[in-house]
């Protein structure tokens, strides 16, 4: 933008004068107008990678970013019932469990309505049995200005780490999520946050 070329500009005359000057004056030697121009090639460079990585942050991830190569085959594993809430919804996570991974290589990522306009949602380990129950639950939005965005859901696939979802967290806000399912843990990468009316 406009405000970060004059940055650069002042930062570059603050050292050498005659950065702002279009010609070189009378007596000045041509290696110190080439100089200049050389100078003045480099800020632009630098501000064109800069305006660049902006916007490639501004991106949201997606699936093909965040690979997985290898699939879990093998009969998948019964899930490992170790606390309290794993017994308490048990007849789900076995049921889940039964169809094999479906996410991110040897995955299961279990879902099951929570009310209505709403899902819980787990992740069991295939080939061990391990269970982790994410820290939100996945639920319709409302008083959104465009209601449209407004329905939940849970996007995931076999061959990446990545998780997209859309909706309210724990009936809270209103927005599109991405999280990286990686080393057991689940990290937020990225969000858009929705308009309310």
């Amino acid at each position: 933008n406009q405000f970060a070329e004059g940055r650069f500009s002042a930062i570059a005359a603050s050292f050498n004068p005659a950065f702002e000057r279009d010609s070189p004056e009378a007596g000045e030697p041509l290696n110190f107008t080439l100089g200049i121009i050389t100078m003045r090639i480099i800020i632009s460079a630098i501000f064109c990678l800069t305006t660049a990585a902006s916007a490639l942050a501004a991106q949201p991830p997606s699936f093909s970013d965040y690979p997985v190569k290898d699939v879990f085959l093998a009969s998948p594993t019964a899930p490992i019932l170790n606390t309290r809430v794993a017994r308490m919804l048990r007849t789900m996570l076995r049921n889940e469990a039964k169809s094999g991974p479906n996410f991110a290589g040897h995955f299961t990522l279990a879902r099951w309505g929570c009310g209505a306009g709403c899902i819980s949602w787990a992740i069991i380990d295939a080939a061990n049995g391990v269970v982790w129950f994410p820290p939100f639950t996945v639920s319709d939005a409302f008083d959104l200005s465009d209601p449209e965005l407004a329905q939940h859901s849970i996007d995931f696939k076999i061959n990446s780490e990545l998780i997209v979802a859309n909706g309210a967290r724990n009936e809270l806000g209103a927005g599109k999520y991405y999280y990286r399912w990686h080393d057991n843990k689940l990290s937020l990468l990225h969000s858009i946050e929705y308009k309310k009316k």
